[in-house]
């Protein structure tokens, strides 16, 4: 994910050929460079139900038209970062009339917000512990203003991209609260909550949490986590237990940075399986 300070991502390989995934240089991008075109927001739900998974991809600057439209015949749908602290690319493809022309090609987009991560990462902008809940809130109301901004009405799922982190419990608590205030806030303003995460901190970290400053912690409705296995599923062992976001609420990056050719056009981009909540 491309990350504002650009730290390149380790991998440590387990004996099960899973692979921790931490913070890396592919995904999140900058989110000034970018120019809107602002109109109403469609009123209906885009989160439709996966029946099946979909062949996915995420990369840093949004490809042009031209080559969504020759990548249509392989894939189906992709991850676009519609703005946050910490985003690293600038991507002046990635309007309004962008976002209708490929929906209309058929594409299942994955709209991600990376903005303040843990306070135990790397990262420039962080979380404050004191301040979680204020700062998840204040993200989830940006997060809802720039997707609104590219036609995104109520009902589309936002993605918060929390890196890996590892720390001690004081860190892992506020991401916690962090996210919780996320969804919570996304939900009540109409909007569909989603987490991308490493599978061995933050997923793992969600999955297992039943309370947060002493009430039940809102589960973010979908979870899209960082595995890279090559396995071409949705599958989250040893770090995601299958009774975790069971049915189509799954998406699993699995594979890392790699540069793909698809008719003509070529894209530097990471691999996902797509089982989960969708802009459509």
């Amino acid at each position: 994910r491309h990350t504002r300070n650009h730290r390149a991502r380790s991998h440590r390989a387990r004996s099960h050929r899973a692979r921790k995934h931490h913070t890396r240089r592919h995904h999140t991008r900058r989110h000034h460079g970018r120019t809107h075109q602002r109109g109403r927001p469609r009123a209906r739900p885009r989160t439709p139900r996966l029946r099946q998974g979909l062949r996915g991809f995420d990369s840093c600057t949004t490809p042009s038209l031209a080559a969504m439209q020759a990548w249509r015949q392989t894939f189906s749908a992709m991850a676009v970062y519609i703005g946050g602290v910490e985003a690293g690319c600038a991507s002046p493809n990635l309007t309004a009339g962008w976002v209708h022309a490929v929906t209309g090609l058929g594409w299942s987009l994955i709209p991600t917000y990376v903005g303040r991560q843990a306070s135990c990462s790397s990262f420039s902008v962080r979380i404050r512990p004191a301040s979680a809940v204020a700062q998840g809130q204040a993200a989830a109301l940006d997060a809802i203003h720039q997707a609104a901004a590219l036609g995104m009405g109520r009902g589309t799922p936002v993605y918060y991209d929390m890196e890996a982190y590892s720390g001690h419990r004081r860190c892992r608590d506020a991401t916690l609260a962090f996210l919780d205030a996320w969804t919570r806030t996304l939900h009540a303003n109409g909007y569909s909550s989603g987490v991308y995460a490493s599978a061995s901190s933050g997923a793992e970290n969600l999955g297992a949490a039943r309370t947060v400053n002493g009430h039940r912690i809102a589960e973010p409705d979908s979870m899209w986590f960082g595995l890279w296995d090559n396995e071409r599923n949705v599958r989250g062992l040893p770090y995601l237990l299958q009774s975790w976001w069971r049915g189509p609420r799954r998406i699993k990056q699995y594979e890392g940075p790699h540069k793909r050719t698809v008719g003509g056009y070529t894209l530097d981009i990471d691999s996902d399986w797509v089982f989960g909540a969708v802009y459509r």
